[in-house]
């Protein structure tokens, strides 16, 4: 039984709470005032009532052709964030901490309009679900004038981002700031900054991603994989992307992954440090803009500033390290499908890789690759590397615009040409093997060069 200066106590707090929290501007907590229309839409203005949007998703409303409306500043450290912080603000930043709003088969289809405010120190701590983000999964929908910061940690195979993990049908992304720190131990799936994964058509536009992200089988600053049409327009990361263990790593887009994507980038930039360190793979794609790209691919207006680095030196066998300024590595497949890199540059080092270039690692695949009035100022250096068998040294290229160029169909032959007009390379190169100041070596394929 309680004493009775344990009753009085309990009274005396239960009294400043409520002292403290009366007249709140949260009318509804919990529960989102407002109809969900553009003129009177549901709000959110506590922690409280972003849960509340976080259950209902969850158990099955997608909010459908409704406006979500956030209305305050929320702190998950701050008392102030909270219509009842003794009860609710252990459960956000402890533990598990904040349930992500939708997954990958629940999925949000409305409106969420930030209203240019911040969510800060989101907190998420999880080792058994996937889905991790503000946002778990949307459809059909559009997030838009948000800030978020925070950390999130996995211990498990998860798709991870500050704001959206999944994508799906038609989805607009614009003015987001991530600077939600984003850590997968396991180092398995795909984390973005802004978004993890997209099977729809997105638009991602004046984006912003400065959280650190390290460890993923794919990692992109702002989107680590894409299966569709994918617009990424003046946007940007800041962010270092640190990785032991990935297959593709871009310091704006990790992996296109189905020759069926399109992917433009359009006066969008990356100033972060990009760095794989992977040891085991047979083959990784790093790349200043894009990791590595299956589908067709168009770069206007667009450069690279971070430095680009593949640490591993010392190889037993040949295998297929792809390292560019802008692009690790195209596997573009049939003749009539064009790549095109118009008014872009490099300005990051570039160092390690079997196959760097200034602009492009490698391209494989019959289709052309078309760069105009583009240029690498970034020094190139795989010197460093050693190989157990000697003889598969003779593999290593290095160029200032593309580092290594075939056909890799089984007629090893196709008519479309590489072409680059009007670029150039006035960036160092420091050569293992083949060393060349546009092509460091080209295979099966006829390259133009003009001007």
């Amino acid at each position: 039984a309680q004493s009775q200066e344990e009753e009085s106590l309990k009274e005396l707090n239960n009294s400043i709470y409520e002292s403290l929290y009366e007249g709140k501007d949260d009318s509804t907590p919990g529960t989102m005032a407002g109809k969900g229309t553009g003129e009177d839409p549901y709000l959110i203005e506590s922690i409280e009532d972003l849960m509340y949007l976080s259950e209902q998703v969850n158990a099955g409303t997608t909010y459908e052709g409704q406006e979500i409306k956030l209305m305050v500043n929320l702190n998950f450290k701050s008392d102030n964030s909270y219509t009842n912080p003794i009860e609710n603000k252990p459960k956000m930043t402890t533990g598990a901490g904040f349930t992500p709003i939708g997954t990958e088969s629940v999925r949000f289809q409305g409106d969420f309009n930030g209203n240019n405010k911040e969510i800060s120190n989101l907190y998420i701590e999880n080792d058994t679900n996937r889905d991790l983000g503000l946002f778990g999964g949307i459809e059909n929908s559009s997030i838009h004038d948000l800030n978020v910061s925070g950390n999130i940690h996995t211990t498990v195979t998860s798709e991870c981002s500050g704001i959206v993990a999944n994508a799906y049908g038609t989805c607009n992304l614009n003015n987001l700031k991530n600077y939600v720190n984003l850590i997968n131990d396991l180092g398995l799936n795909t984390i973005g900054g802004v978004i993890s994964e997209n099977y729809g058509t997105l638009k991602i536009i004046d984006c912003v991603n400065g959280g650190i992200i390290k460890n993923s089988k794919q990692a992109g600053g702002l989107l680590g994989w894409n299966s569709g049409t994918l617009l990424i327009e003046n946007s940007y990361n800041i962010g270092e992307i640190i990785n032991e263990k990935g297959l593709s790593i871009g310091g704006l887009l990790g992996r296109d992954n189905a020759t069926t994507s399109m992917t433009t980038i359009k006066n969008s930039y990356n100033k972060g440090n990009v760095t794989s360190s992977v040891e085991s793979e047979s083959e990784i794609c790093v790349g200043g803009l894009a990791g590595r790209i299956y589908g067709t691919l168009t770069v206007e207006n667009s450069h690279n500033e971070g430095n680009i680095t593949q640490t591993r030196n010392n190889f037993s066998d040949f295998l297929y390290y792809n390292v560019g300024g802008l692009v690790g590595l195209m596997s573009k497949g049939t003749e009539t499908e064009i790549n095109k890199i118009e008014n872009s540059y490099n300005k990051g080092k570039i160092e390690g890789g079997i196959y760097a270039g200034g602009l492009v690692g490698r391209t494989e695949g019959a289709g052309a690759l078309i760069i105009n009035l583009s240029y690498n100022s970034g020094e190139l250096d795989n010197s460093n590397l050693t190989f157990t068998d000697s003889s598969r040294h003779l593999y290593v290229t290095i160029g200032g615009i593309i580092g290594y160029t075939t056909i890799n169909d089984s007629n090893h032959k196709s008519t479309a040409n590489n072409y680059a007009l009007n670029t150039y390379n006035v960036g160092a190169i420091i050569g293992y093997e083949s060393v060349a100041g546009i092509i460091g070596f080209g295979r099966n394929r006829t390259c133009r060069l003009y001007n």
